[in-house]
Order: C-alpha cells, then structure tokens, then sequence
C-alpha cells in the first residue's frame, strides 16, 4: 500500500481542505486528471490517496507503508503471544466469528499467523484473505495461499459452488472455523 500525500500548489496557502481518495489503483489515470483538476481550482486544498502505485501529479509525496508484525515462527509461541501480533489481530478482526469472541483455538491462531507470514504482514492483503475465511476453512485458505500464481483464486462463473474448485476448495459459506 502507498499512501500519495498531493500539496497544494506553490502559490496555494499552506493550511486548507484536506480531501482522501482510496483504492486508486484500479482508475489511476482517471483520478489523476481528476485531482489535478480539484488542486488548480482548490487553493489550499490537499489531497490524500491510497494506492498501490504513485498518481503520477506534480508535487505528489510517496510513503511506502511499511507491513505490520507477524510472527514467523508460530509454532514456538504461545496463543497470547501469536494474538498480540498486529497481522493476527487485524486478521481476526476482520475474518468475524469465531475470531470476533477473541475465543480462537491455538492451532487456528497457528494457522491464520502462517497466513499472515505468507502474505508478508501486507495489511491490505491480510484483509482480503480475512474475508476469505467466510468461504474457506482457515487450511484451505493457507492452501490457496500456497498457490503463488493465483489460480485457485479464480473460478468459474458457471461452476456450481457446491462443487470443489482447483484448490479442493468449496465456494459455500464455511459454517465454523476448526475447532481442532
């Protein structure tokens, strides 16, 4: 994730309007003529986005956002330590219940921290994966995640979910985490 801060232009006040735009990857070129547009009709206005890759505005400042901590070595750590790592936690926040009731069993505490090590402890990727835990259990997701090209990931529009995928991978809503 980058996070693009735009100023205002030189001649603009320092202190002004500060507007956000998210996720701007996916209309890079759009969203830059766009916020140009905003900034010369905006003296003082000051624009922050989210992408994976810089706008491409004069003036634009770029900030790699760094990944947020994640064990690496899961299996010599104890449930409260695995928790107390921002990559697990974020994971469990965002995968819902069980995770919600901060009642997670330590192998799946185990599996979700080999989730998040195999996602780097990139939040974004983190979030996307956690919601993911509504279709797969937590080792079919770690399974997907294995496949570096992807391709489990994509499926058929026509497949009946029911049906396993590339993976092995059922597409139905998983009823429970294990419980193992």
């Amino acid at each position: 994730m980058i996070l693009v801060l735009l100023p205002a232009r030189a001649e603009a006040a320092v202190e002004g309007d500060v507007e956000g735009v998210d996720n701007c990857e996916h209309l890079v070129n759009p969203v830059a003529a766009t916020v140009e547009r905003v900034l010369e009709a905006g003296p003082g206005v000051r624009v922050l986005a989210t992408s994976r890759q810089p706008i491409g505005v004069p003036g634009e400042r770029v900030w790699q956002t760094p990944p947020i901590s994640f064990p690496d070595d899961a299996d010599l750590r104890g449930p409260a330590e695995l928790a107390s790592f921002d990559a697990v936690r974020l994971f469990t926040e965002r995968a819902g219940p069980p995770a919600a009731t901060g009642d997670v069993p330590l192998r799946d505490l185990r599996v979700i921290a080999e989730i998040t090590a195999q996602l780097d402890g990139i939040p974004l990727a983190i979030e996307l994966a956690a919601a993911r835990a509504a279709q797969l259990d937590l080792d079919q997701l770690a399974a997907v995640l294995q496949d570096r090209l992807g391709l489990s990931w994509l499926g058929s529009r026509t497949l009946d979910r029911t049906q396993p995928d590339r993976s092995g991978a059922r597409s139905k809503p998983h009823p429970r985490w294990s419980s193992r």
